[in-house]
C-alpha cells in the first residue's frame, strides 16, 4: 500500500479515532415544495394562492403542451395539442414557471420524424408562450414514458433541446425505467423526477389505480441503486372512473366530489363506488341506470405511507417534492389540511 493510500485511510478514520460519530450524517433540510399546474388554461383561484403563499412554491411546473403525432397523407408530423392559455393574471411573482411538456412515446417511436425538427419547433413554441406573458425560462422539463425501443431517441431530443435552449432539462422517470434503468437508460438531463403514481391498472375493479402499495414495493428496494440523485413527484389527485356492465366508459379528473354526492341521480354505495339510480345527464354525459362512478384518490393515511417508503428506500434526500397537481378539488375533495405536506416531509429529513 502506498504511502498516498494511507494518508487517505487515516484521514478517514481521524474523526471515528478522536472520538467523534462515524455512524450518522447531519440530519438535512426538508425539502421544498413545488406542484405541477396541469390545466390547459392559467387562472390560479385565491385557495390555490394560498398554497403557494403556505409552502412559500418557488417553482411551478406548468404543463405548457403535449405532443403528438398524427398521419397525413402517409407522412407522420409532430404536432402540439392543448397548448395552454394564460388569462390576464400574471404567473404568481417570485415564483419560477418551469414549463413542462408531455411527450407522447408514439413520437419517439416514429423514426421518420426529425429530431432537430422537433427540437427547434418544441423551443419555438414554449419560447412563443414564454416572452408573450413575460416569462423567464431558467429550465424546462420533458414528461414521456419512453421504452427501450425509443429511449435513445428520446435522450437524443433531450440533448438537441438542451443545446438548443442553453437552460436546465428535468424529465419524469417512471417506477419501471428506475427499476431497470441499465436497460431502459437514464436520461441526460439535470434534474430526473420520480414519477411516483399511476401505477395500478385503472380497469381493475379492486384497488387503486393511482397509487398501491403492493405495486410499489415490488419497487421501492431498487430506489437506492439508481445512480443519479431523485427529485420525486407525488399524487395529491383524485378521479372517477366511468363503468357500465364492467368496462370502462370514460375517466373524469377534476370534479367535485361534494357535487356528486349532492345528485340525486347517483347513489352512495360506499367509499368507492357511487351508482346511477336513474337515465340522466351529469357532468355532460349520459348515464344509464346501474352505471358506476369509481372513486380513486389518496388519503391521509396513503399519502403518510408514500412519504415514509419514499424516505426510506432513495439513496438520498430529495432536495425538491412536486405535488401533482395544484387544483382547490385536489385539497377539497380529500379534506386535506393546507399544511399537510409540511408535516409530511419530516420523512426526508
Amino acid at each position: 500500500m502506498s504511502s498516498g493510500n494511507i494518508r487517505y485511510i487515516i484521514l478517514c478514520w481521524l474523526p471515528c479515532l478522536l472520538g467523534w460519530s462515524c455512524n450518522s450524517a447531519a440530519p438535512s433540510a426538508q425539502p421544498e415544495i413545488s406542484f405541477y399546474y396541469w390545466k390547459t388554461q392559467f387562472r390560479l383561484s385565491d385557495y390555490e394562492q394560498e398554497l403557494l403563499d403556505i409552502y412559500k412554491v418557488q417553482r411551478l411546473y406548468v404543463r405548457y403542451f403535449d405532443i403528438n403525432v398524427i398521419q397525413e397523407q402517409g407522412t407522420s408530423r409532430a404536432v402540439p395539442q392543448a397548448v395552454i392559455a394564460f388569462d390576464s393574471q400574471a404567473a404568481p411573482a417570485g415564483t419560477e414557471i418551469v414549463p413542462v411538456i408531455f411527450i407522447r412515446n408514439a413520437v419517439m417511436e416514429d423514426r421518420s420524424l426529425s429530431l432537430d425538427s422537433l427540437a427547434r419547433n418544441t423551443w419555438q413554441l414554449v419560447s412563443s408562450i414564454s416572452n408573450r406573458h413575460h416569462i423567464s425560462i431558467r429550465q424546462v422539463q420533458l414528461d414521456c414514458d419512453w421504452t427501450v425501443s425509443s429511449g435513445q431517441r428520446f435522450f437524443d431530443f433531450t440533448d438537441k433541446l438542451a443545446q438548443l435552449s442553453g437552460v436546465r432539462t428535468g424529465s419524469t422517470v417512471r417506477l419501471h425505467q428506475v427499476k431497470h434503468f441499465k436497460v431502459t437508460g437514464i436520461p441526460p438531463v439535470d434534474t430526473p423526477v420520480l414519477m411516483y403514481y399511476n401505477m395500478g391498472d385503472i380497469e381493475s375493479a379492486t384497488g387503486n389505480s393511482i397509487y398501491e402499495k403492493a405495486i410499489a414495493d415490488k419497487y421501492n428496494k431498487s430506489l437506492r441503486f439508481y445512480p443519479r440523485p431523485l427529485a420525486v413527484a407525488i399524487p395529491v389527485y383524485s378521479w372517477f372512473i366511468h363503468s357500465r356492465n364492467g368496462k370502462i366508459q370514460q375517466l373524469y379528473s377534476k370534479k367535485s366530489r361534494t357535487e356528486l354526492e349532492a345528485s340525486p341521480g347517483f347513489r352512495k354505495k360506499d367509499d368507492t363506488f357511487y351508482e346511477a339510480v336513474t337515465n340522466h345527464i351529469f357532468w355532460g354525459t349520459y348515464f344509464k341506470k346501474g352505471d358506476l362512478l369509481k372513486y380513486e384518490h389518496i388519503s391521509e393515511k396513503d399519502l403518510e405511507t408514500i412519504f415514509a417508503d419514499l424516505g426510506s428506500h432513495l439513496r438520498s434526500a430529495p432536495g425538491e417534492v412536486i405535488l401533482y397537481d395544484l387544483d382547490e378539488l385536489n385539497f377539497t375533495n380529500q379534506q386535506y389540511e393546507k399544511d399537510i405536506f409540511k408535516k409530511m416531509a419530516r420523512h426526508f429529513k
